[in-house]
């Protein structure tokens, strides 16, 4: 049985960027509208992801998007 699925996510990135020398930081949350797999087949794929990213440091908002996100179950 294959499993279709919608996903909302929530996360944060941050680290250093030594080309400008400053500290980079973000928080996003990205909608996925298709996904298809699950545990039992050990892989997930992502499609058509949308996100929302702001940037703490630059105060701005900034859209991004994936066409394609391949998940490994461990």
């Amino acid at each position: 049985m294959l499993y279709y699925n919608a996903m909302a996510s929530v996360g944060a990135l941050g680290g250093w960027d030594r080309l400008h020398d400053r500290p980079v930081g973000a928080v996003f949350i990205r909608l996925t509208p298709l996904m298809l797999g699950g545990p039992y087949y050990r892989a997930r794929e992502r499609s058509a992801a949308l996100g929302v990213l702001y940037d703490l440091f630059d105060h701005s908002f900034k859209v991004f998007w994936n066409l394609l996100a391949f998940d490994r179950y461990l």
